[in-house]
């Protein structure tokens, strides 16, 4: 009895293994190691990393193709073909609507010279120091937003050697995974848990990625009559954007909002920014609050909180690239670490949503 007492004391369990503490620690400990050197490669997980989700979500195009008669080789270079032609086409969008931003913003450079000398005013009025409203005079205008606007168009423009690591990347998964059922059929008589939840991660990237496709263009459709009904110039580009920034959860639509209620600012001044601002949180309230959790939160499997927090950490491991992958990356760690071992399952109440543990306590039940 005493020898049990001190094992416990000591940190270990009674039959000499460690305590839930001591594991604990271990396991924060290993995952730091892991997480800083994920960190120092960050500029070739997430390029990779997009490929391999790109190629997850395109895969049943080729199975569909190959159920029709296509052949195995032009079913694969069709599947690259869609592939291609979607990526080219948003880094496109991306690229026409920053550089018409920075051709439409001199246009308005009286306007904002106004709206910043009111503004300093207001300011100056409710006692702000007068040094400190002359260095905000100096920094702010419309060569600052300019400036920021081409350093992002200048970004997207170097890119050209991560985009054509990207493409290779693609093409080399697309190929190994049209003749994945062979390998797979291998893990799953190895290892059963790990088999299933390799293709349930799969399954739910899939979904995540349609979607957010399906509900981004529904939201950029709204936003585009919104902005057409005001009157805000390059509507149909901020609809673009707005498709595009819907894949980054959470924060997507502050990104998406923030360009067209700059203009509209500058263009009709503080009610039509509020216009824009307003329109948008509406749309946003009836997409993404009511409609897309009865679908996503079921495709995804994770809580809000999960959701948030994989945004913050991702995007500090591998930078901007973890804001578009910060959802698959973490249906990703939970398949390799919760939902292949049995044993931990409990730990999906954490970061599961509440209809998904309930399923797997229910599965897991007598």
């Amino acid at each position: 009895m005493s020898s049990a007492g001190d094992a416990v004391a000591g940190g270990r369990g009674p039959g000499g293994d460690l305590g839930f503490g001591p594991k604990l620690l271990l396991v924060l400990g290993a995952t730091v190691l892991v997480m800083a050197g994920l960190r120092e490669i960050g500029n070739l997980i997430g390029p990779v990393f997009l490929a391999l989700t790109l190629a997850v979500a395109v895969r049943p195009i080729g199975h569909w193709l190959r159920a029709r008669g296509v052949r195995s080789g032009l079913s694969t270079v069709l599947v690259l073909l869609v592939l291609y032609v979607l990526l080219f086409g948003m880094l496109a969008v991306l690229g026409l609507a920053v550089s018409q931003l920075v051709g439409t913003l001199p246009d308005y450079a009286d306007q904002f010279t106004t709206l910043t000398q009111s503004v300093l005013g207001w300011l100056s009025d409710h006692g702000i120091h007068q040094d400190a409203l002359d260095r905000a005079r100096s920094e702010v205008s419309v060569g600052t937003l300019v400036g920021v606007a081409q350093g992002l168009l200048s970004s997207l423009t170097s890119g050209a050697s991560l985009v054509l690591f990207l493409l290779l990347s693609v093409a080399f998964l697309v190929i190994d995974t049209a003749g994945l059922e062979g390998r797979a059929a291998m893990v799953r008589r190895a290892q059963p848990h790990l088999s299933a939840a390799l293709e349930d991660f799969s399954h739910r990237v899939r979904r995540y990625w349609g979607f957010s496709a399906l509900f981004g263009l529904v939201l950029a459709v709204a936003d585009y009559l919104a902005l057409l009904v005001l009157g805000v110039p390059l509507a149909l580009t901020w609809a673009v954007v707005a498709f595009i920034c819907n894949f980054v959860p959470n924060v997507g639509f502050v990104l998406a909002l923030v360009p067209p209620a700059i203009l509209a600012l500058l263009s009709g001044g503080p009610w039509l920014a509020l216009g824009v601002v307003v329109s948008y949180m509406v749309i946003s309230f009836v997409v993404q609050t009511l409609l897309l959790p009865k679908f996503m939160g079921d495709a995804v499997g994770l809580n809000t909180t999960t959701t948030f927090m994989s945004l913050v950490f991702w995007t500090g491991i591998i930078g901007a690239l973890g804001a578009l992958l910060a959802i698959p990356l973490t249906l990703l760690v939970k398949a390799l670490v919760i939902d292949s071992t049995p044993s931990l399952r409990w730990l999906g109440a954490f970061v599961s949503s509440a209809d998904s543990a309930a399923r797997v306590e229910g599965s897991s039940g007598p």
